[in-house]
């Protein structure tokens, strides 16, 4: 199965089948380019389509008491500013009554609510602030129109490069242009989008040791991702685990590979087991983490109350089919939070200076629909079981031919010897009883024709030759 124009897995591909839990994002590559040197240009999109049916609870009408995220973060990222900014700030938030917490339905406060910061954040600043609602799914799923170019091989054809070759199929060749992140500043491995794919489809005939990466702009940087076991999954396919690094979120002081995502110059660096996503947010100080700050630093749950990490419910995986790439199950458990700096003249908001806030967590959750399973099962088990007693049936048939042949061939040659062997007789008698003219011949240096018998001297011949014996 390859990615070609027309083929199944670019039917996959292009629009891929999901099954729907409360809330599905459903993704369609459109503008589909292939092109000469051998990559693939594509424009995403992707929707969130509600599904109330199954949902447990009415998000309309379920209210919920919320951080004001507009405060805080605009407040927050102001830490730095002067005092004249941050007192208009105060004053601004005072006038417009302005509150750290509200009161919303978690359908307003996920996909959209009415903010008069906001409101006039986006009327006065337009380019900073280009919306006028505020709903945090809702921005972290817009993610704008993007040009993706993905190579379908690794553009070389040494073959001591086979390994680098094969590691760069799917991967991305250029985002909007650009061969690296421009959020992350420097030549750096924060920027790099070298052998970093969408995640979607992964190469073939993979092995345990190894490692991808993946980007999602959502999460404004690259994630890795690492062999954790290998198994058979409940349809009996056999399969790869894999999971996010329990180090992937560390400080740099524990993960040195992070210390180009800690910026000191602009805002302190933050704890173990948080993720920076400031440049991706619009300047607003949110990071991202596992759900209940799982494998982050303590002092995170120290500050709050009701948090309970547990790897079973709050891990990343994704379970791969080795042998084809194909993607069998994903669990993408992320917490957002909104990282509180320590603020300057804003009362309302100084009670959570220093203070990481959890905003809400989600999973996202993928498992392989039915047709998909059904032609996985075709490809993997049913074809090469196929393929096998095809081989078998050729290779019997091709030795009973060659056994006839071997018989036939056998019964010809015997019936030339009986024939042959009276003939030669004769020949040897008639040139015996004719040595003198034989030998002459021989002597002068020139061929003799050999003597022509027609039927009737051969029957003569042979019945004077009987006679006489």
């Amino acid at each position: 199965m390859s990615l070609t124009e027309g083929s199944t897995l670019y039917h996959l591909w292009q629009k891929p089948p999901v099954n729907v839990y409360i809330k599905v994002e459903i993704l369609e590559n459109t503008n589909v380019t292939f092109n000469p040197n051998d990559t693939v240009t594509y424009i995403p999109k992707r929707r969130v389509q509600a599904e109330p049916e199954i949902s447990p609870r009415d998000a309309h009408a379920e209210r919920i008491i919320v951080p004001n995220v507009a405060l805080l973060g605009m407040a927050s990222m102001l830490h730095n500013s002067s005092l004249l900014l941050n007192a208009g700030l105060a004053a601004l938030a005072r006038y417009l009554d302005s509150q750290p917490f509200l009161n919303l339905t978690a359908h307003e406060y996920l996909w959209g609510y009415d903010d008069p910061l906001v409101r006039l954040a986006s009327t006065v600043l337009p380019n900073w602030i280009p919306f006028s609602r505020l709903g945090l799914m809702d921005r972290m799923f817009d993610e704008g129109e993007n040009v993706i170019t993905v190579a379908l091989n690794g553009g070389q054809a040494a073959e001591t490069e086979a390994m680098e070759r094969r590691r760069r199929i799917y991967s991305i060749d250029s985002y909007n242009g650009w061969t690296a992140l421009r959020q992350w500043t420097g030549e750096t491995s924060c920027s790099s989008l070298k052998g970093v794919s969408e995640g979607v489809l992964y190469p073939k005939r993979m092995r345990s040791n190894d490692t991808f990466l993946i980007y999602r702009k959502a999460f404004c940087r690259v994630l890795p991702v690492a062999f954790s076991r290998s198994g058979v999954t409940n349809e009996g396919f056999p399969a790869y685990w894999f999971h996010l690094p329990d180090n992937v979120f560390d400080s740099p002081d524990r993960n040195p590979e992070n210390a180009c995502y800690c910026r000191p110059k602009v805002a302190p660096c933050l704890l173990s087991g948080l993720a920076d996503l400031t440049p991706c947010y619009y300047g607003i100080p949110v990071a991202l983490s596992f759900p209940h700050f799982l494998k982050g630093d303590p002092r995170l749950l120290d500050k709050m109350d009701g948090l309970s990490p547990d790897p079973s419910k709050h891990e990343s995986i994704i379970v791969i089919q080795p042998d084809l790439g194909l993607p069998l199950t994903v669990r993408s458990r992320m917490q957002l939070n909104l990282a509180v700096h320590n603020t300057r003249l804003q009362s309302q908001v100084a009670r959570f200076n220093n203070h990481t806030l959890p905003i809400f967590w989600l999973d996202w959750y993928f498992d392989m629909p039915d047709e998909v399973s059904r032609l996985m099962h075709l490809v993997l088990f049913v074809a090469p079981a196929l393929q096998s007693t095809a081989i078998v049936l050729l290779a019997l048939l091709g030795i009973a031919m060659l056994g006839l042949a071997t018989c036939s061939c056998s019964k010809k040659n015997t019936l030339f010897d009986t024939l042959l062997i009276p003939i030669n007789a004769i020949n040897l008698e008639i040139i015996c009883n004719r040595p003198e003219r034989y030998d002459h011949s021989i002597n002068r240096g020139t061929s003799m024709t050999k003597p022509y018998l027609t039927s009737r001297q051969i029957r003569k011949h042979s019945s004077t030759h009987e006679t006489s014996g």
